[in-house]
């Protein structure tokens, strides 16, 4: 039989005497949250792809079938921003997996960094999302229009409609957006509290 040798006994007393008073989560449930959580962004990043896919044959159809040089340019634009968006999308929003291995105080960070990325992705739409789309609409809206003044009454009329519906979904898109952002802050106050 051997006995455990003073350096062992150090760090058994060490590990033993950490504080664990502060947490109130366990390790099965930080493991639950960001299971779920990590299957919501899959999720969504799965319907943007959807979406962004659908954008993109669109146009590029259209493109290919189209003549004038102006409306092929708003449309090439589009789908530029749309790839664009997609790749930022994969970059700053993927889904991570967190390590099973991890221990509660690692999880914990893991998911909370997870959050973090989420909400600040969220929070900044415009820059990588709404903007790179904004050239392609604002150039296939003035080519449409200009190519349809004089054989289409009020053409400028549907033009500005367009414009108008188009400010609007770009803003409910940007509402949504900071919506989830703050509800993805009020998970990580959740979190610091549940570790504190």
């Amino acid at each position: 039989m051997t006995h455990p040798s003073s350096e062992e006994n150090n760090m058994k007393q060490a590990w033993q005497s950490q504080p664990t008073e502060g947490v109130r989560m366990s390790i099965a449930e930080v493991h639950a949250k960001a299971s779920t959580f990590q299957s919501k962004i899959f999720w969504r990043n799965l319907r943007e792809y959807a979406a962004a896919a659908i954008v993109v044959l669109f146009f590029g159809y259209r493109f290919a079938y189209t003549a004038d040089p102006f409306i092929r340019a708003g449309m090439a634009l589009i789908v530029a921003g749309t790839c664009y968006l997609v790749w930022q999308l994969h970059v700053r929003g993927s889904s991570r997996e967190l390590p099973q291995e991890a221990g509660l105080s690692s999880s914990i960070d893991f998911q909370r960094t997870q959050l973090i990325r989420q909400r600040d992705m969220l929070a900044n739409i415009w820059s990588w999302y709404l903007g790179p789309l904004l050239p392609g609409m604002v150039v296939l809206m003035a080519a449409v229009g200009h190519a349809t003044v004089g054989r289409v009454p009020h053409a400028w009329l549907f033009t500005a409609i367009y414009i108008g519906v188009i400010v609007v979904v770009f803003g409910a898109i940007d509402q949504l957006n900071r919506r989830a952002a703050r509800s993805l802050q009020r998970q990580i106050d959740e979190l610091d509290d549940a570790s504190r």
